[in-house]
């Protein structure tokens, strides 16, 4: 039997007065000073670092952008941080580093990735369903490249290593 308490988050959304414009400028203010240290970073692992800051305020804007009714422009967001994100994991990828001995910026930008996927699966009820799909890409494609990180930063052990323990 359903009760009352499992619509009262549903009921609390409804009846609260949301101001997009107020969500949207407070978003954007901290947007500009993490876009800002995003620039200025040379280093791939300082990259990786500040797009970890990024990105999930990225996905944020976006959401926001979509339930204010601009969903071209939330989606435009997403696409364009979801290039970044593949040119910053390239980047870290082209060094050479071994992110098992030297997990910097991997290991950020994994855990970025873990938290834009879950907030992409929550975006994507927010987007009419019939355009739902370039939304669905970017969550698909940044949960791909979470899983890339993931098996770099953690990878099988070797057959090598079992024998030896055998």
């Amino acid at each position: 039997m359903l009760s009352w308490l499992n619509f009262a988050p549903v009921l609390l959304l409804l009846l609260t007065p949301v101001s997009y414009a107020k969500r949207l400028e407070m978003v954007q203010k901290d947007l500009g000073k993490l876009e800002k240290k995003f620039a200025e970073q040379k280093d791939p692992v300082n990259q990786a670092k500040a797009l970890a800051k990024l990105l999930p305020k990225e996905v944020e804007h976006a959401g926001i952008l979509i339930q204010a009714g601009k969903v071209d422009d939330g989606i435009e967001v997403l696409t364009h941080y979801r290039g970044e994100t593949h040119r910053v994991y390239e980047a870290l990828e082209a060094t050479g580093r071994n992110p098992v001995k030297k997990p910097q910026g991997y290991m950020q930008l994994q855990i970025a990735l873990r938290e834009s996927v879950r907030q992409l699966s929550d975006v994507v009820y927010l987007v009419p369903y019939e355009r739902r799909g370039p939304v669905e890409a970017v969550r698909a494609d940044m949960e791909q490249l979470n899983a890339r990180l993931l098996q770099a930063l953690f990878p099988p052990p070797s057959p090598k290593a079992k024998r030896k323990h055998e």
